[in-house]
């Protein structure tokens, strides 16, 4: 082998080396740069969730043990504290409203971290939140109804992923799927009789 091979050689292999050091240190930036925006996207539901006026209202109402009964779709009738609490009028399909819209949220943070969108790391922010959820017996009566409701129509449940969520975690009993629980109270008129 002359010199100038040997030479050709040891340029291509520095080359070699130099050009995977680069990719090394392009893959670091970028999964750097990828948790970064991750970081981002979960302190800004972390901000919309605890912020948002609808999600502190109903937070504060279920920590404080605010009264509200679950008493028909949409509807549920509520005590002269949380009307005190909220500051200004409020009826009761506004706070079904408002529970709905949780609800949905929760759901489809759920739904997320079952896509891997949220890692299983950054969806146990919400978990505190969601045992909140489940430990509230007019909240768990609405789902349950709505569950029965969409089962006899042969229907997703809008919030069959926390649903799913909460038997997996044994949040919820499995006879929440019972048409007649015993532990569960269906309050849609004729939802039970289809």
């Amino acid at each position: 082998m002359s010199t100038s091979e040997i030479s050709t050689i040891i340029i291509s292999s520095i080359s070699i080396f130099l050009s995977l050091i680069t990719i090394i240190i392009t893959y670091c930036e970028l999964r750097k740069d990828r948790s970064y925006k991750r970081l981002d996207i979960i302190v800004g539901l972390l901000k919309d969730t605890r912020m948002d006026d609808d999600f502190a209202f109903i937070f504060e109402c279920i920590d404080r043990e605010l009264s509200f009964k679950y008493k028909k779709p949409g509807y549920f009738d509520i005590s002269d504290d949380i009307r005190k609490l909220y500051g200004k009028k409020i009826n009761n399909f506004e706070f079904g409203r408002k529970i709905d819209y949780v609800l949905s949220i929760y759901d489809s943070f759920i739904y997320s971290s079952s896509k891997r969108l949220l890692s299983k790391k950054e969806f146990n922010f919400f978990h505190y939140n969601l045992a909140m959820i489940f430990d509230n017996k007019e909240i768990v009566n609405f789902l349950y109804s709505i569950n029965l409701y969409c089962k006899k129509r042969n229907i997703i449940c809008p919030f069959s992923n926390l649903v799913e969520y909460g038997i997996k975690h044994k949040y919820l009993k499995i006879d929440f799927y019972n048409d007649n629980s015993p532990t569960y109270k269906c309050l849609i008129k004729d939802a039970k009789s289809i």
